[in-house]
């Protein structure tokens, strides 16, 4: 009997289609079983049967684990063959006992457990039955194996680092904004941005937000640009586990990539991108919900993807402390007070650098706990620190890949900028003279644009100060270092060392740039061999108070020389020889009383600075610097001090003389600015090429012109100067073009299409009552009005502002209208758009009766209105029939709105009012109740309407007969249904009007839209599994 039930199971388990009606002779055969040995050999050998199958399944499992893995009826079934398997394991337990006994004493606990193992044996049937289907259908037991959801990093901890942790969590809030689509993480080499992204990787509430995070390593390191797109499609092939072998065209990887994440919401995080990106090309889809970080040393890689910046900068002292301790992995190691001074100063020698201090750090691992041990490993890490050694040689070789990646130009000017003591905040423009002024700048190169660059890849930092730039600690040290091991060093860097005396003669030959900056020299060398030099910094040595007169014969080819604030009192003659000299810095030289006539031989000079000198007049021979650009000066008096303008001798006709100066900087020691402003704008005003003109009083006030595109550009901290300059300078000047900013920086204007008008002004926070502002307001076509203080727009003492043709009025917490009807004069007759924003007590547009200022707002073509909550009614029916020439109306956010057109009825008013009206826009208006009293209006010229979130609107002003130009109609749906609707033919126009209905679905309904459609499928499995059944039978 035993050897039927074997061939049965064998017969079973050959069989690739198995019908049920297979395996009734074999549960037959088993039911019919009486002997309990017979019974037990028969549930042995179908339990070998199985096992043997699920063996056989899981040696292919096995042998596909790197593609493939278990479907999910595979693992139900192997869990069926695993609990059946334990449990008849327990039945020969039982059997073992039984047969022991004799018969007679064990005759009804062998019959019960001979039934049990006979339901046993019968369970298994169905278990082979699908074991042979598994068998037969490959892809029902294996299928295409899934990326993992998360890939987890286990990278360091960074909650006690706020530098990393606060741009974490500002990612993880912008995450989730629906308008941010993508963030860039900025920050120099080793600031920690890949830990703080391998955090993002791995925190909760990414996993929690998206189906899958994807991160991919962008580039390599040493290389100028991403790996390529081939490269970054495998690496993203391998992450979603596809197949792509065969595939060897990259858009048909990029298809494959596409279809894989269809329909996914997925973060993409990108590490180390060097260049911008098409992800389309690469088959990333723009899925809704989705979203990338990419992380960066370049501050303008893939603008076109991002809409959030973040930057990551370096540790605080505390912060680095932290990590030179966790490093060591001494938990207690600043309990000791001399430990913990020796810290500080090893994190302060390296700045506070993450990667520098966890380099650092680790050299120190290697040594022991004591006082001693710290004292040498302090003195071991200045000596790294200044040769390039370990532990530092890594950061040289980092900033020397990224300086392998700068063209010649980019290079040098990085390099340059060593000459500049460390933590030096240097002025954008005085670098980009001096850049400017060397011969490794080459016709075709743009400084601005070499800073822009080398300040997005993070070589250069922002400075404390604004438009100041710095060289991080860290990365001068390492340019010095590159600089020293280059056997042509053509440096000589000695600077903020409290040198008193010079370096030795045989050190300045065939240096190109020598920087002796911040020290304490007293003199300088009688004729240095210097053929080659092209820059000498010797700025702040305030105790430098004599050049030798031969100092400079040997320097032919110099062109930058900073002499700022030394003591020197005089310039020897062999100035002479510095005939290719372009840049002369002698600004705070306040014991220099003036300028000699060799001056007038540096023909190349294009920059010259003597701001805060006690140069009281300049030499006739200044004439002949016809190259010059930038000229700083001050006006005193022979002792230094205040001057009287009636005894002021203005060097006038030899600064006038200047053909291609463009910046005047003039530093005034006077208190009677009207005077000097009088004269000295007047003198200067016929300057051609002029385009920035700075004037700096006594109090530090400070008036600038700047000219852009022969546009003066004029930002005034006070009123009292815009009083001062409007009253003296010539009206050529400012008539035909014209910028003014009031109390607030220059800027671009916040007006649309800013190009079209010649004559801006943005005024904040004044009153304008003031006949100057008035007069200027006279003259502009555009006006911005910031945080006023008046009550209505007409308040202005003008003549009616008659050529202004565009107006923002913006947080003007006091104006409660535009017109004030009870003043006998027209106000902005030639007004074309009107905006107004944040104006909490805005009432009306027009308040008082309308006799008197026909002219008043007559042209006006754009109205906007943003939060203005007092406004309850926006037109009254005087103010409709003046807005004849009104085009678009928008109002926003209006919250005490209850009327656009106000009145009972329009009972009276001409149904052809807003004759040109093409554009109506009403959002957020939550008590906003009509747009019209009734439906007599025409609307001709209505072509587009646009209502959201107006709930209390219940009808609008349309019948079958009016606004028959309309095209568009865009509304809130379920609002549009409750409206009422007197003629369902008006419904029915209008309708065809709306953008087709779109359908979006969330995450829950798309999974729950997925799992009936499961479901149907099973179903329909099932029939068909049961008409074949049927068909067999």
């Amino acid at each position: 009997m035993a050897a039927e039930v074997s061939a049965a199971a064998a017969v079973v388990g050959a069989v690739s289609q198995v019908k049920t009606t297979i395996f009734d002779p074999l549960r037959e055969t088993i039911s019919n079983l009486k002997k309990l040995e017979e019974v037990h050999e028969a549930l042995q050998d179908a339990i070998v049967s199985l096992v043997s199958r699920r063996e056989e399944h899981e040696s292919l499992v096995q042998k596909h684990r790197a593609t493939k893995m278990p479907s999910k009826p595979y693992i139900a079934w192997a869990g069926k063959v695993q609990r059946i398997e334990q449990k008849v394991k327990s039945f020969d337990t039982k059997y073992g006992i039984e047969v022991k006994k004799p018969l007679y004493r064990s005759f009804l606990s062998r019959s019960k457990l001979s039934e049990k193992m006979k339901e046993k044996a019968l369970e298994i049937i169905p278990l082979l039955n699908e074991g042979s289907q598994f068998g037969s259908r490959f892809e029902s037991m294996l299928v295409d194996k899934q990326p993992e959801h998360v890939v987890k990093m286990a990278p360091p901890d960074i909650k006690n680092f706020p530098a990393l942790q606060r741009p974490l969590e500002q990612i993880l809030d912008l995450l989730t904004k629906d308008r941010v689509k993508g963030i860039r993480v900025h920050g120099a080499l080793g600031t920690g941005k890949t830990t703080m992204m391998q955090n993002l990787n791995d925190h909760s509430q990414v996993s929690e937000a998206f189906e899958i995070v994807i991160w991919l390593k962008v580039s390599t390191e040493g290389n100028k640009g991403n790996i390529s797109n081939p490269e970054l499609q495998r690496a993203i092939a391998r992450r979603l586990i596809l197949h792509i072998e065969g595939s060897n065209h990259v858009d048909e990887v990029a298809e494959r990539i596409r279809d894989s994440l269809k329909d996914k919401k997925y973060l993409l995080l990108l590490d180390d991108v060097k260049q911008d990106l098409d992800l389309h090309q690469i088959g990333i889809p723009e899925n809704q919900g989705s979203k990338i970080v990419l992380t960066t040393t370049i501050g303008h890689v893939c603008n076109s993807m991002v809409e959030e910046v973040i930057k990551v900068g370096k540790f605080s002292e505390d912060e680095a402390l932290n990590m030179f301790q966790n490093v060591l992995n001494f938990p207690n190691l600043r309990d000791n007070p001399h430990i913990e001074r020796f810290l500080r100063k090893v994190v302060q020698l390296y700045d506070f650098h993450p990667l520098r201090i966890k380099l650092a750090a680790t050299a120190f691992k290697l040594r022991g706990p004591g006082k001693e041990w710290w004292k040498e490993g302090f003195k071991d890490l200045i000596k790294w620190s200044r040769k390039g050694d370990h532990p530092m040689k890594k950061m040289y070789d980092l900033l020397q890949d990224s300086c392998d990646n700068l063209n010649d130009a980019q290079k040098n000017c990085f390099l340059y900028g060593t000459l500049y003591p460390e933590g030096t905040d240097i002025y954008e423009d005085c670098l980009l003279d001096c850049w400017s002024a060397q011969d490794f700048i080459g016709g075709d190169d743009d400084v601005d644009e070499i800073l822009r660059h080398l300040k997005m890849v993070s070589l250069l930092e922002e400075g404390a100060l604004k438009r100041h730039v710095r060289m991080e600690k860290w990365m001068r040290e390492a340019a010095l270092f590159i600089l020293s091991t280059n056997v042509g060093c053509k440096y000589l860097v000695k600077t903020s060392e409290t040198l008193q005396e010079p370096p030795l003669l045989a050190h300045w030959k065939d240096k190109e740039g020598i920087s002796l900056a911040d020290n304490d020299l007293n003199r300088l060398p009688d004729r240095p061999d210097c053929l080659v030099l092209s820059t000498l910094f010797l700025q702040r040595n305030p105790n430098l108070i004599q050049i030798p007169a031969s100092f400079f014969e040997c320097m032919g080819k110099l062109r930058v020389l900073n002499l700022y604030r030394t003591g020197i009192v005089s310039l020897p003659t062999s100035l002479s020889n510095l005939i290719c000299l372009k840049v002369l810095y002698l600004n705070g030289c306040s014991g220099l009383v003036s300028l000699p006539p060799q001056i007038g031989e540096l023909e190349h000079l294009e920059v010259l600075h003597f701001r805060g000198s006690r140069v009281s007049c300049l030499p006739p021979q200044i004439r002949s610097l016809i190259h010059l650009r930038r000229l700083s000066l001050s006006v005193t008096s022979s002792s230094g001090g205040e001057i009287n303008p009636e005894d002021c001798v203005f060097p006038y006709s030899e600064i006038s003389r200047l053909p291609k100066l463009e910046e005047l900087f003039i530093d005034i020691k006077c208190r009677d600015r009207n005077k000097m402003l009088s004269s000295v704008i007047t003198n200067t005003a016929t300057m051609e090429k002029l385009k920035i003109f700075r004037l700096c009083f006594l109090d530090e006030a400070e008036v600038v012109i700047e000219v852009v595109a022969a546009t003066p550009k004029i930002p005034v901290p006070r009123e009292a100067n815009l009083i001062t300059f409007l009253g003296k300078i010539d009206e050529t000047l400012y008539c035909d073009k014209f910028q003014v900013f009031i109390d607030c920086e220059i800027s671009n204007p916040q007006i649309p299409k800013p190009y079209r008008y010649n004559r801006f002004v943005r005024y904040c926070n004044g009153k304008w009552r003031d006949p100057p502002i008035s007069n200027i307001l006279d003259k502009a076509d555009a006006v911005e009005l910031f945080n006023s203080e008046e009550q209505f727009l007409s308040d202005f003492e003008t003549d009616g502002m008659d050529q202004v043709q565009h107006c923002l009025l913006e947080s003007c917490k006091n104006i409660r209208s535009i017109v004030d009807g009870y003043m006998n004069c027209s106000i902005l007759g030639n007004l074309e758009h009107l905006y107004m924003k944040d104006l909490p007590k805005l009432e009306s547009i027009w308040m008082g009766p309308m006799n008197g200022q026909l002219q008043s707002l007559s042209k006006l073509k754009t109205l906007v209105l943003i939060k203005c909550p007092k406004l309850i009614m926006t037109l009254s029916h005087g103010v409709i029939q003046q807005l004849s020439e009104i085009r678009h109306l928008e109002i926003r956010e209006c919250c005490g709105t209850e009327d656009i057109i106000s009145g009972p009825s329009s009972a009276g008013l001409d149904p052809g009012v807003l004759p040109k009206l093409k554009k109506l826009v009403l959002h957020d208006m939550p008590n906003l109740e009509r747009i019209c009293p009734d439906k007599s209006l025409e609307w001709p010229s209505l072509e587009k309407l646009e209502i959201r979130r107006c709930p209390n609107v219940n009808e609008v002003p349309f019948t079958k007969s009016n606004a028959m130009k309309l095209i568009s109609i865009e509304v809130d749906r379920c609002w549009w249904e409750r409206l009422n609707w007197q003629e369902l033919q008006v419904k029915e126009r209008l309708s065809k009007l709306l953008p087709p209905v779109t359908f979006s679905f969330s995450h829950d309904s798309h999974e729950l839209g997925k799992r009936h459609l499961a479901r149907y499928m099973c179903g329909l499995v099932a029939m068909l599994m049961l008409a074949l059944l049927i068909n067999f039978s």
